[in-house]
């Protein structure tokens, strides 16, 4: 009897094994997928943190080079203004003939926004003086004299500025000559106004003087 007990008890315990054997193995099974979100979620987190420090670190080298920017951009807009201001003077100080002469004088009006009443074109560049003969022939004073003028290098800065515009002053040198005179080398003080940008430019308040020489 007795090894038919232990015979019954060994089926028993063959029968009994596997079922133990699979609930500890759902046990575990249940342990790993409580690890696995756990380290989901913290591999999550600290995806998470990386990314945020990564744009912290961005958002830092931008203003970090915000200042670099604005002054490259203050430069290149200093380089536009006084570009402006250079042919302006280049316009001021070169002609050769009544007909060029007043072109310029026109230009001031029409595209630099000068009075034709105010003190840059009545006094500074006054009108040539003219007369018509008899037979309709037109004399110039500027000719007659052999007046000419041919501008020079010219030396732009800011001198300040409002909600009108950018203004400036120039030192514009020239060669000046007169029928039966050598001709000879002086220096304009221009100043004028700039607004606007890129292809917006404009250039106004014009005024210009020459100094005597010391």
């Amino acid at each position: 009897m007795r090894g038919k007990w232990g015979l019954v008890l060994l089926t028993l315990l063959l029968a009994v094994g596997p079922v133990v054997g699979g609930v500890v193995l759902l046990r575990d099974s249940g342990q790993g997928a409580a690890t696995v979100r756990e380290l989901s979620d913290r591999l999550a987190q600290a995806q998470a943190a990386a990314l945020q420090a990564q744009q912290q670190a961005q958002a830092q080298a931008a203003q970090a080079q915000a200042p670099a920017a604005q002054a490259d951009q203050a430069l290149a807009q200093r380089l536009s203004d006084a570009t402006a201001v250079e042919d302006l003077c280049s316009l001021l100080l070169t002609w050769s003939d009544h007909d060029s002469y007043e072109a310029m004088r026109s230009a001031l009006v029409q595209d630099y926004g000068a009075d034709p009443s105010g003190t840059l074109l009545t006094t500074t560049f006054a009108p040539d003086p003219t007369a018509v003969d008899a037979g309709g022939k037109r004399h110039s004073y500027m000719e007659a004299a052999g007046l000419n003028m041919a501008a020079g290098d010219v030396a732009v800065w800011p001198v300040g500025g409002d909600a009108s515009g950018r203004r400036y002053a120039a030192l514009a040198q020239f060669t000046s000559s007169q029928a039966g005179y050598a001709s000879g080398s002086a220096t304009a003080l221009v100043t004028a106004t700039v607004s606007g940008t890129g292809d917006a430019v404009r250039v106004s308040d014009v005024a210009a003087a020459f100094p005597p020489k010391a």
